[in-house]
């Protein structure tokens, strides 16, 4: 459990299976959240698909929990894992 802007957040670290990049121990990351703690959350069972930087980034709330999964890559790449 990690924080950020003074709010838990749990972060997952996967591999896609893809070569990674020198120095590199995953590539699609999970970070968890409560999502009363982020403003501009999106709508329960709206994903929301956006770049941030280098990621492209996948974010949707189920159960109260603000979900966001990232990778570097193409939009088609990361939904390969929704």
């Amino acid at each position: 459990v990690a924080g950020w802007q003074k709010q838990k957040v749990s972060m997952l670290c996967f591999t896609t299976g893809r070569p990674l990049a020198a120095g590199s121990a995953s590539d699609l990351w999970l970070f968890v959240a409560d999502a009363g703690s982020v403003q501009g959350a999106p709508a329960e069972a709206t994903i929301q698909i956006n770049q941030v930087n280098r990621l492209i980034t996948a974010t949707w709330v189920k159960g109260g929990r603000l979900y966001m999964l990232g990778l570097e890559g193409s939009p088609d790449d990361l939904k390969k894992f929704l």
